[in-house]
Protein backbone atom coordinates (compact mmCIF):
# COMPACT_ATOMS: atom_id res chain seq x y z
CA UNK A 1 0.00 0.00 0.00
CA UNK A 2 1.45 3.38 -0.96
CA UNK A 3 1.77 6.14 1.61
CA UNK A 4 0.22 9.50 0.91
CA UNK A 5 2.42 12.59 1.44
CA UNK A 6 2.23 16.23 0.50
CA UNK A 7 4.77 15.75 -2.31
CA UNK A 8 7.29 18.20 -0.88
CA UNK A 9 10.51 17.16 0.88
CA UNK A 10 13.24 19.38 2.27
CA UNK A 11 16.66 18.33 0.99
CA UNK A 12 18.60 20.35 3.58
CA UNK A 13 16.57 20.09 6.78
CA UNK A 14 15.58 16.78 8.31
CA UNK A 15 13.95 18.69 11.17
CA UNK A 16 11.36 20.14 8.81
CA UNK A 17 10.62 16.70 7.46
CA UNK A 18 10.29 15.12 10.91
CA UNK A 19 7.95 17.88 12.06
CA UNK A 20 5.63 17.42 9.10
CA UNK A 21 2.20 16.84 10.67
CA UNK A 22 1.12 14.35 8.00
CA UNK A 23 4.23 12.24 8.69
CA UNK A 24 3.95 12.26 12.48
CA UNK A 25 0.20 11.86 12.99
CA UNK A 26 -2.42 9.33 12.02
CA UNK A 27 -6.17 9.08 12.43
CA UNK A 28 -7.24 6.38 14.85
CA UNK A 29 -10.77 5.46 15.85
CA UNK A 30 -11.68 3.96 19.18
CA UNK A 31 -14.23 1.25 19.88
CA UNK A 32 -16.42 2.25 22.81
CA UNK A 33 -17.54 -0.37 25.28
CA UNK A 34 -21.19 -0.63 26.28
CA UNK A 35 -20.32 0.87 29.67
CA UNK A 36 -18.79 3.95 28.05
CA UNK A 37 -21.79 4.44 25.78
CA UNK A 38 -24.17 4.12 28.72
CA UNK A 39 -22.19 6.78 30.59
CA UNK A 40 -22.37 9.16 27.63
CA UNK A 41 -26.13 8.55 27.37
CA UNK A 42 -26.45 9.68 31.00
CA UNK A 43 -24.71 13.02 30.31
CA UNK A 44 -26.66 16.11 29.36
CA UNK A 45 -25.16 16.78 25.94
CA UNK A 46 -25.09 13.09 24.93
CA UNK A 47 -28.74 12.61 25.83
CA UNK A 48 -29.78 15.86 24.15
CA UNK A 49 -28.14 14.87 20.86
CA UNK A 50 -30.05 11.58 20.83
CA UNK A 51 -33.34 13.30 21.67
CA UNK A 52 -32.91 15.90 18.92
CA UNK A 53 -31.89 13.46 16.20
CA UNK A 54 -34.52 10.85 17.04
CA UNK A 55 -37.15 13.61 17.03
CA UNK A 56 -36.00 14.75 13.58
CA UNK A 57 -36.08 11.20 12.21
CA UNK A 58 -39.70 10.67 13.30
CA UNK A 59 -41.10 14.12 12.60
CA UNK A 60 -44.60 14.17 11.12
CA UNK A 61 -43.29 15.32 7.73
CA UNK A 62 -40.50 12.69 7.65
CA UNK A 63 -42.78 9.63 7.38
CA UNK A 64 -44.98 8.63 4.47
CA UNK A 65 -47.85 6.13 4.49
CA UNK A 66 -49.75 4.60 1.61
CA UNK A 67 -53.07 4.63 3.46
CA UNK A 68 -54.52 6.80 6.17
CA UNK A 69 -55.49 3.67 8.12
CA UNK A 70 -51.83 2.64 8.30
CA UNK A 71 -50.83 6.09 9.56
CA UNK A 72 -53.53 6.08 12.23
CA UNK A 73 -52.55 2.58 13.41
CA UNK A 74 -48.86 3.53 13.49
CA UNK A 75 -49.49 6.66 15.54
CA UNK A 76 -51.76 4.81 17.94
CA UNK A 77 -49.70 1.65 18.49
CA UNK A 78 -46.16 1.97 17.10
CA UNK A 79 -44.99 5.60 17.24
CA UNK A 80 -43.85 5.43 20.86
CA UNK A 81 -42.06 2.10 20.35
CA UNK A 82 -40.31 3.21 17.17
CA UNK A 83 -39.20 6.43 18.87
CA UNK A 84 -37.54 4.35 21.59
CA UNK A 85 -35.96 2.08 18.96
CA UNK A 86 -34.46 5.00 17.04
CA UNK A 87 -33.16 6.44 20.30
CA UNK A 88 -31.34 3.18 21.09
CA UNK A 89 -30.17 2.94 17.50
CA UNK A 90 -28.40 6.28 17.82
CA UNK A 91 -27.03 5.72 21.31
CA UNK A 92 -25.81 2.12 20.88
CA UNK A 93 -25.66 1.62 17.10
CA UNK A 94 -28.62 -0.77 17.21
CA UNK A 95 -32.18 -0.99 18.46
CA UNK A 96 -34.41 -3.98 17.78
CA UNK A 97 -38.18 -4.53 17.74
CA UNK A 98 -39.17 -8.07 18.74
CA UNK A 99 -42.52 -9.49 17.60
CA UNK A 100 -44.13 -12.34 19.50
CA UNK A 101 -47.56 -13.91 19.28
CA UNK A 102 -49.08 -14.88 22.61
CA UNK A 103 -47.65 -18.18 23.92
CA UNK A 104 -45.41 -18.39 20.85
CA UNK A 105 -41.92 -19.91 20.68
CA UNK A 106 -39.34 -17.21 20.06
CA UNK A 107 -36.94 -19.66 18.45
CA UNK A 108 -39.37 -20.54 15.65
CA UNK A 109 -40.14 -18.30 12.63
CA UNK A 110 -42.97 -15.83 13.04
CA UNK A 111 -46.18 -16.80 11.27
CA UNK A 112 -47.29 -14.37 8.58
CA UNK A 113 -50.98 -14.37 9.51
CA UNK A 114 -50.79 -13.37 13.17
CA UNK A 115 -53.58 -10.87 13.97
CA UNK A 116 -52.35 -7.49 15.09
CA UNK A 117 -54.19 -7.71 18.38
CA UNK A 118 -52.37 -10.98 19.16
CA UNK A 119 -48.87 -9.52 18.73
CA UNK A 120 -46.69 -8.59 21.69
CA UNK A 121 -44.09 -6.00 20.72
CA UNK A 122 -40.95 -5.26 22.74
CA UNK A 123 -38.01 -2.92 22.13
CA UNK A 124 -34.38 -3.56 23.21
CA UNK A 125 -31.25 -1.44 22.99
CA UNK A 126 -28.13 -2.66 21.22
CA UNK A 127 -26.18 -3.15 24.44
CA UNK A 128 -28.66 -5.87 25.41
CA UNK A 129 -28.35 -7.77 22.10
CA UNK A 130 -25.87 -10.37 20.90
CA UNK A 131 -26.07 -12.37 17.69
CA UNK A 132 -25.10 -15.76 16.31
CA UNK A 133 -22.86 -16.44 13.32
CA UNK A 134 -24.18 -14.58 10.27
CA UNK A 135 -25.27 -15.96 6.93
CA UNK A 136 -22.13 -16.03 4.73
CA UNK A 137 -23.81 -17.32 1.56
CA UNK A 138 -23.02 -14.72 -1.10
CA UNK A 139 -26.29 -15.48 -2.88
CA UNK A 140 -28.42 -15.06 0.23
CA UNK A 141 -30.45 -11.85 0.69
CA UNK A 142 -29.39 -12.02 4.35
CA UNK A 143 -25.66 -12.03 3.64
CA UNK A 144 -23.72 -10.99 6.77
CA UNK A 145 -26.96 -10.69 8.73
CA UNK A 146 -27.49 -12.69 11.94
CA UNK A 147 -29.35 -15.99 11.86
CA UNK A 148 -30.42 -15.57 15.46
CA UNK A 149 -30.54 -12.79 18.04
CA UNK A 150 -30.08 -13.15 21.79
CA UNK A 151 -31.55 -10.86 24.45
CA UNK A 152 -30.46 -11.72 28.01
CA UNK A 153 -29.43 -15.12 26.64
CA UNK A 154 -32.86 -15.86 25.15
CA UNK A 155 -32.60 -16.89 21.44
CA UNK A 156 -34.94 -15.12 19.00
CA UNK A 157 -35.45 -16.12 15.37
CA UNK A 158 -34.52 -13.39 12.89
CA UNK A 159 -38.03 -13.31 11.38
CA UNK A 160 -39.27 -11.90 14.69
CA UNK A 161 -36.75 -9.06 14.76
CA UNK A 162 -36.86 -5.68 13.06
CA UNK A 163 -33.23 -4.58 13.30
CA UNK A 164 -32.56 -0.82 13.33
CA UNK A 165 -28.83 -0.17 12.82
CA UNK A 166 -26.96 3.12 12.53
CA UNK A 167 -23.67 3.64 10.64
CA UNK A 168 -22.56 0.43 8.95
CA UNK A 169 -19.05 -0.67 10.05
CA UNK A 170 -16.47 -2.05 7.62
CA UNK A 171 -17.13 -5.72 6.88
CA UNK A 172 -13.86 -6.74 8.56
CA UNK A 173 -15.02 -5.17 11.85
CA UNK A 174 -18.67 -6.26 11.64
CA UNK A 175 -18.21 -9.07 14.24
CA UNK A 176 -16.97 -6.51 16.81
CA UNK A 177 -20.30 -4.69 16.49
CA UNK A 178 -22.36 -7.92 16.59
CA UNK A 179 -23.24 -7.27 12.92
CA UNK A 180 -25.02 -4.10 14.00
CA UNK A 181 -24.04 -0.47 13.57
CA UNK A 182 -21.62 2.14 14.90
CA UNK A 183 -23.29 4.43 17.42
CA UNK A 184 -23.50 8.22 17.27
CA UNK A 185 -21.54 8.39 20.53
CA UNK A 186 -18.60 6.52 19.03
CA UNK A 187 -18.57 8.87 16.03
CA UNK A 188 -18.43 12.01 18.19
CA UNK A 189 -16.39 10.60 21.09
CA UNK A 190 -13.35 12.83 20.52
CA UNK A 191 -15.52 15.94 20.21
CA UNK A 192 -17.36 15.12 23.43
CA UNK A 193 -14.06 14.74 25.30
CA UNK A 194 -12.82 18.10 23.97
CA UNK A 195 -16.05 19.77 25.08
CA UNK A 196 -15.74 18.17 28.51
CA UNK A 197 -12.22 19.56 28.94
CA UNK A 198 -13.43 23.09 28.23
CA UNK A 199 -16.41 22.62 30.55
CA UNK A 200 -14.22 21.30 33.37
CA UNK A 201 -11.61 24.07 33.10
CA UNK A 202 -14.01 26.96 33.72
CA UNK A 203 -15.28 26.23 37.25
CA UNK A 204 -11.89 24.88 38.31
CA UNK A 205 -10.05 28.10 37.44
CA UNK A 206 -12.81 30.26 38.86
CA UNK A 207 -12.58 28.37 42.13
CA UNK A 208 -8.78 28.40 42.26
CA UNK A 209 -7.56 31.18 40.01
CA UNK A 210 -3.88 30.73 40.90
CA UNK A 211 -1.49 27.83 41.38
CA UNK A 212 0.23 27.66 44.76
CA UNK A 213 3.60 25.95 45.27
CA UNK A 214 4.76 25.22 48.83
CA UNK A 215 8.51 25.10 49.41
CA UNK A 216 9.10 22.43 52.05
CA UNK A 217 12.56 21.90 53.52
CA UNK A 218 13.62 18.27 53.24
CA UNK A 219 10.70 17.25 51.01
CA UNK A 220 12.99 15.39 48.61
CA UNK A 221 14.43 13.31 51.46
CA UNK A 222 10.93 12.47 52.68
CA UNK A 223 10.01 11.25 49.19
CA UNK A 224 13.11 9.10 48.96
CA UNK A 225 12.36 7.56 52.36
CA UNK A 226 8.68 7.05 51.60
CA UNK A 227 7.61 9.18 54.56
CA UNK A 228 5.77 11.93 52.70
CA UNK A 229 2.20 10.68 53.32
CA UNK A 230 1.57 12.67 56.52
CA UNK A 231 2.95 15.84 54.91
CA UNK A 232 0.78 15.40 51.83
CA UNK A 233 -2.24 14.77 54.04
CA UNK A 234 -1.57 18.06 55.81
CA UNK A 235 -1.37 20.08 52.61
CA UNK A 236 -4.41 18.35 51.13
CA UNK A 237 -6.34 19.69 54.12
CA UNK A 238 -4.90 23.15 53.48
CA UNK A 239 -5.92 23.01 49.81
CA UNK A 240 -9.44 21.93 50.69
CA UNK A 241 -9.84 25.14 52.66
CA UNK A 242 -8.39 27.36 49.93
CA UNK A 243 -10.84 29.06 47.58
CA UNK A 244 -12.09 32.48 46.59
CA UNK A 245 -14.38 32.37 49.62
CA UNK A 246 -11.73 32.05 52.32
CA UNK A 247 -8.04 31.88 53.22
CA UNK A 248 -5.89 28.86 53.94
CA UNK A 249 -3.77 28.30 57.03
CA UNK A 250 -0.14 27.17 56.93
CA UNK A 251 2.85 27.11 59.27
CA UNK A 252 4.87 30.33 59.59
CA UNK A 253 8.04 28.61 58.39
CA UNK A 254 6.49 27.33 55.15
CA UNK A 255 7.17 29.43 52.08
CA UNK A 256 4.47 29.83 49.46
CA UNK A 257 4.92 30.83 45.83
CA UNK A 258 1.84 31.88 43.87
CA UNK A 259 1.57 31.73 40.08
CA UNK A 260 -1.46 33.58 38.75
CA UNK A 261 -3.32 31.99 35.84
CA UNK A 262 -5.95 33.61 33.68
CA UNK A 263 -8.67 32.04 31.60
CA UNK A 264 -7.97 33.28 28.07
CA UNK A 265 -9.78 32.51 24.82
CA UNK A 266 -12.46 30.52 26.64
CA UNK A 267 -15.19 31.73 24.30
CA UNK A 268 -13.16 30.76 21.22
CA UNK A 269 -12.34 27.33 22.63
CA UNK A 270 -15.98 26.80 23.55
CA UNK A 271 -17.10 27.73 20.03
CA UNK A 272 -14.55 25.40 18.44
CA UNK A 273 -15.73 22.38 20.44
CA UNK A 274 -19.38 23.18 19.79
CA UNK A 275 -18.75 23.66 16.08
CA UNK A 276 -16.97 20.30 15.88
CA UNK A 277 -19.86 18.54 17.64
CA UNK A 278 -22.31 20.36 15.35
CA UNK A 279 -20.36 19.32 12.25
CA UNK A 280 -20.19 15.64 13.19
CA UNK A 281 -23.78 15.30 14.39
CA UNK A 282 -25.32 17.38 11.61
CA UNK A 283 -27.19 19.53 14.16
CA UNK A 284 -26.91 23.29 13.91
CA UNK A 285 -25.21 25.12 16.78
CA UNK A 286 -28.46 27.01 17.33
CA UNK A 287 -30.38 23.78 18.05
CA UNK A 288 -27.48 22.19 19.90
CA UNK A 289 -27.03 25.09 22.32
CA UNK A 290 -30.65 26.23 22.39
CA UNK A 291 -29.96 29.90 21.64
CA UNK A 292 -29.33 32.15 18.66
Amino acid sequence: MSKFADGLKSLVSNIANSRNATATNEIKGEFLSWDQQREIYRTGIGNKIVRLKSGDALASDALEFERKEDKDWFEAHMARLIRRTVKWQLAFGRGIVVLQERNGDLRRPLRSNVPRDQLIIRVFSGDMVTTSAPDVNLESPRYLMPREYYVRGIPIHYTRVVDFTYVEPPEYEAPIYQYGGISEYELIHQQLIADGIVERATPSILEKNSSVFYRIKGFRDLLMQGKEEDLLKYFRSVEDMRSMYGAGLIDLEDEVTTVDQTLTNLSEADQITLRRISMVTGLSITRLVGEN
